[in-house]
């Protein structure tokens, strides 16, 4: 045992390592501080029950999906930056076995209060920042939200979309960003939008 080394960030990156290797499915306790190489009490002291850390390992995963590699578009295309988050999120899901799947059961088990405080915390910024892509895309038409509508509704909408799709493993987000164009860019003369 090192208990020198041993920090919450070392037990998080061997859950995760494991997560990674087996599915998040895996993470039990002994298991942790196995691949930790820590005693499973060093484990209880930074995560006293499981879903304490399974709900550190989905925010983790969440993070290293959402920052890894996400590009704002340059030309601040809200469509495209949709894309771009669902191809992310898809690619970052492949990586941890049934994390979707694992994810929805984790929020839905008794011991689920702090790990869906940080699900929150981690949709919120997601909204924020397809918000901010919203407020940005000088492309989108004044009427777009007009009769009520607003950009934080259209964003919340957008990004429960894109989790129902992932989900149900969809292959792309094309009818949504398809029916999204027609909602919120002025047509081109001769453009065809499907």
């Amino acid at each position: 045992m090192h208990p020198k080394t041993t920090s919450k960030e070392h037990i998080l990156a061997a859950a995760r390592e494991l997560a990674h290797a087996q599915g998040l499915a895996a993470l039990q306790i002994r298991a942790v501080a196995a691949q930790a190489g820590i005693s499973v009490g060093s484990v209880y002291q930074y995560f006293p029950h499981k879903a304490d850390l399974l709900a550190a390992v989905v925010a983790s995963v969440w993070q290293e999906i959402f920052h890894g590699g996400l590009q704002t578009p340059t030309e601040r295309d809200f469509c495209r930056f949709l894309e771009d988050l669902f191809r992310k999120l898809k690619e970052g899901a492949k990586q941890y076995s049934g994390f979707f799947q694992t994810h929805r059961e984790i929020f839905s088990g008794n011991d689920k209060d702090a790990a869906l405080q940080q699900r929150q915390q981690i949709y919120d910024h997601i909204r924020q920042s397809l918000l901010g892509m919203l407020e940005k895309d000088p492309l989108i038409s004044s009427a777009a939200f007009s009769h009520g509508l607003t950009k934080e509704e259209l964003a919340a909408f957008s990004f429960r979309s894109l989790l129902l799709l992932l989900s149900e493993d969809a292959r792309d987000c094309h009818v949504l960003t398809v029916l999204l164009r027609r909602a919120l860019y002025p047509p081109k003369a001769g453009e065809d939008l499907w």
